[in-house]
């Protein structure tokens, strides 16, 4: 495998051991002499970050809130480079 580079996602529900099956198999494949990297939902220098979901122009995110006013807990967001990040209380992001 020199030269070339994989990533592998695991998927699941909660608490069913994603985690731990990553964490396993990078360890796993360190002993195989296998350069790797363990990466957890959300860490800094993810290679595969999916936090940019959650940003919106400032007139889409004025937009979602008066079409779901449901969404008004999330009304708590932090802006980088002219883009809004929801933050959700109830989850901590």
């Amino acid at each position: 495998m020199a030269g070339k580079h994989r990533v592998i996602l695991v998927e699941g529900l909660c608490g069913t051991g994603k985690s731990t099956l990553a964490e396993r198999l990078h360890q796993y494949l360190t002993l195989q002499g296998i350069s790797s990297h363990f990466y957890d939902e959300g860490a800094p220098g993810h290679p595969v970050s999916l936090n940019g979901h959650a940003f919106f122009r400032k007139e889409e995110f004025a937009g979602l809130l008066r079409r779901y006013p449901d969404c008004s807990r999330c009304s708590s967001f932090t802006s980088h480079n002219g883009w809004k990040q929801l933050s959700d209380p109830l989850s901590g992001s």
